[in-house]
């Protein structure tokens, strides 16, 4: 991350009522991703990663995601609707 950048909440407000439909308590996680990051400047192309929950719901993903992120990649999310 940038310096000073603030890490994202878990999951955005909207998605609140899935998370208590799935009985998770979220309130006051936070992500290690950082919104609107700007694209390391190391290389000239990264590998692009689409990833489709097949079924789950994202936010039980977002983790995976932040792994694979980590890595290099890309991550494109998919909702599902």
């Amino acid at each position: 991350p940038q310096p000073g950048g603030e890490s994202a909440p878990y999951l955005p407000s909207a998605w609140a009522p899935t998370a208590e439909f799935l009985g998770l308590n979220v309130a006051g996680l936070r992500s290690h991703a950082v919104p609107d990051a700007a694209v390391a400047a190391d290389s000239a192309a990264y590998p692009v990663l689409l990833l489709s929950p097949s079924g789950f719901t994202p936010l039980l993903l977002g983790a995976i995601a932040e792994e694979l992120a980590s890595y290099g990649f890309i991550v494109v999310g998919v909702n599902h609707t």
